[in-house]
């Protein structure tokens, strides 16, 4: 009886091991197609705030036992997403609505898990509302953090002056070149996967 049970429990390390592996790679191709389609990626991450946006509001009136202030908060903060949503894929990380839309994505998960503490639901739909309401759209930006490293440099109107006061471009220096340079320490999530990728499993060169 021991030794089935052993076997059991080897048997479900290999299967963590595999399922580990296999999210890994599935993030890996979606990273490199957001990087890839970044018009594509930026009009999919909207219609997931619009359609995350409208269970919200279905949630209230057909779910009874969500408080308002639960899904207030759900609803503002699909709005400060959709705020950084506007200058996709650039992404401020000192932004306003950024830090906003992490001290809001905060106070969700502190709302959540008081609701579902009083109120008994399911592990299943924890899950669905953990999944749907509160990690999608902010999972979204995680992977599409690396496009931003291959997107060409320009001044937006509302960022000129800033830039002016820049000391790269006051000592003369080109933003291209200091954008190629910037390049090289990029700190996206496809970044780090290539990092890792070349880490385990280095590239072989051919020999003929």
């Amino acid at each position: 009886m021991w030794f089935m049970y052993a076997l059991s429990w080897i048997a479900f390390i290999i299967i963590a091991i595999c399922l580990t592996i296999s999210v890994a790679a599935g993030m890996y191709y979606v990273a490199e197609l957001i990087e890839e389609y970044t018009t594509i990626a930026k009009r999919f991450i909207h219609f997931i705030l619009i359609t995350v946006t409208v269970l919200n509001i279905l949630l209230l009136v057909l779910e009874t036992q969500f408080t308002w202030t639960l899904c207030s908060i759900g609803v503002l903060s699909n709005i400060m997403y959709f705020f950084i949503l506007g200058d996709f894929p650039f992404i401020g990380f000192l932004s306003p609505a950024f830090l906003f839309s992490m001290v809001l994505l905060i106070i969700h998960h502190y709302f959540a898990f008081s609701f579902f503490n009083n109120y008994y639901y399911p592990f299943p739909e924890i899950l669905a509302y953990f999944t749907i309401f509160v990690w999608i759209v902010p999972f979204c930006f995680v992977l599409s953090l690396s496009a931003n490293d291959y997107v060409l440099p320009q001044y937006a109107d509302t960022q000129r002056d800033r830039y002016n006061d820049d000391t790269i471009i006051n000592s003369g220096g080109d933003v291209v070149t200091n954008y190629f340079k910037k390049r090289a320490k990029k700190v996206g999530l496809l970044a780090f996967m290539r990092s890792v990728q070349e880490s385990i499993l280095p590239t072989r060169n051919k020999k003929f």
